[in-house]
């Protein structure tokens, strides 16, 4: 659901400016739906790991592991064995939801004044949801680049 989320948002945005007597009605159709599903994949994503007892592989050493899946840096294994990545992943979830929080409310209130009023909006709308995709693949690649350094470190302590 996440993945079709973004890839209608993406979609939308660029449908915009391909077609420009695209209806608004329909783009922000498009874009309310967009949204919808983003948020109900997010949804069964949490509710799916508050499950107490899952099974899955660790992140970082690709064992097999069990217990908590959220919030997952208080995982035993996480805390105990990587315990490095648990402060990092900690303090790396609270930024993100100092960040996005204000970020996805400026995004909103953005395209309301768009659907609203026009005109300037339509521009100001443009930027925040330019913006915010830009900052959702950055935080993403700076995700992945710290994961895969916490492996490398991993196999670099714990070869055979």
């Amino acid at each position: 659901m996440i993945i079709a989320g973004v890839n209608s948002l993406v979609g939308a945005f660029l449908l915009a400016p391909l077609i420009p007597r695209l209806p608004v009605p329909v783009l922000s159709g498009i874009v309310v739906a967009a949204f919808i599903l983003l948020m109900l994949g997010n949804v069964v994503t949490v509710t799916s790991s508050l499950r107490p007892k899952t099974l899955r592989r660790c992140t970082i050493c690709r064992l097999d592991i069990t217990g908590r899946a959220f919030p997952i840096w208080k995982n035993p294994h996480y805390e105990s064995v990587h315990h490095d990545y648990s402060l990092w992943l900690k303090h790396w979830i609270q930024t993100l939801i100092l960040v996005a929080g204000p970020s996805v409310a400026i995004l909103v209130s953005s395209e309301y004044f768009w659907l609203k009023y026009g005109g300037v909006y339509s521009y100001l709308a443009g930027l925040t949801a330019l913006s915010w995709i830009t900052f959702a693949f950055s935080w993403t690649f700076h995700y992945w680049r710290k994961i895969r350094g916490f492996r490398r470190g991993w196999k670099d302590n714990h070869q055979v």
